[in-house]
C-alpha cells in the first residue's frame, strides 16, 4: 500500500509541475497580449492627440482667412463710398 500512495504522490506531483508549466506559459501569452494592446493603445492616444492638433491649425487657418476676407470687404466697401471722382476736364473747357 506504501508503494502505491507513493506513486499516487508522484503522479499527482508531475501534475502538478504540468498544471505550473501551464499556468506559466499562460501567465507569459497574457503578459504578450497586455504589451501589445498597450502599445496600440499608446499609438491611437498619439494618434488622436495628431488630429486633435491638426483640426485646430485647420479652424485657426479657416478664422484667419475669414477675418482677412472681411477687412478686406468692409476695406473696399468702405473706400467705394468715400470715393472722390477726379474730374476729367481737358484743357480747351479750362480756358
Amino acid at each position: 500500500m506504501n508503494q502505491e500512495l507513493e506513486q499516487l504522490f508522484e503522479e499527482w506531483e508531475q501534475e502538478e509541475i504540468e498544471y505550473q508549466n501551464y499556468l506559466k506559459s499562460q501567465l507569459k501569452e497574457s503578459r504578450k497580449i497586455q504589451k501589445f494592446f498597450k502599445i496600440e493603445k499608446e499609438k491611437d492616444i498619439e494618434q488622436e492627440a495628431f488630429n486633435m492638433a491638426a483640426l485646430y491649425l485647420y479652424l485657426n487657418m479657416m478664422v484667419f482667412c475669414m477675418r482677412f476676407i472681411v477687412d478686406y470687404v468692409q476695406e473696399n466697401i468702405h473706400k467705394k463710398q468715400y470715393k472722390i471722382e477726379k474730374p476729367n476736364y481737358s484743357i480747351h473747357e479750362l480756358d
